[in-house]
């Protein structure tokens, strides 16, 4: 390729963000799930010392980590992060299913 063509190319890749831009929006992700896994742990013990059942954020907190998880490993391909993915996944599910149980 000539330096032309791979200049062009680049551009268009960066129309929209560029390479900081991608990576400040990558970060902010991360940063707003940390403040729902938060926010969900502190509506869990209130609801826990109030006597009432807290099952809807268990849920959220674990679909939230499988689906991390479970992308981090199609990215990667890092087993680790599969089986994060899996766990948390079942795990949500039958946080699910106690939901209507209880």
């Amino acid at each position: 390729m000539k330096k032309e063509e791979i200049l062009e190319k680049s551009k268009n890749e960066n129309s929209y963000l560029d390479e900081m831009q991608r990576s400040e929006l990558i970060k902010g992700f991360g940063v707003a799930g940390i403040v729902v896994v938060v926010l969900c742990v502190v509506f869990s013990v209130i609801k826990a010392l109030q006597g009432k059942p807290f099952y809807e954020f268990g849920v959220i907190l674990f679909g939230y980590m499988s689906a991390s998880g479970l992308y981090s490993y199609i990215k990667t391909k890092k087993r680790q992060f599969l089986i994060q993915g899996i766990a948390c996944g079942i795990t949500g599910v039958i946080v699910f299913a106690g939901y209507f149980i209880a």
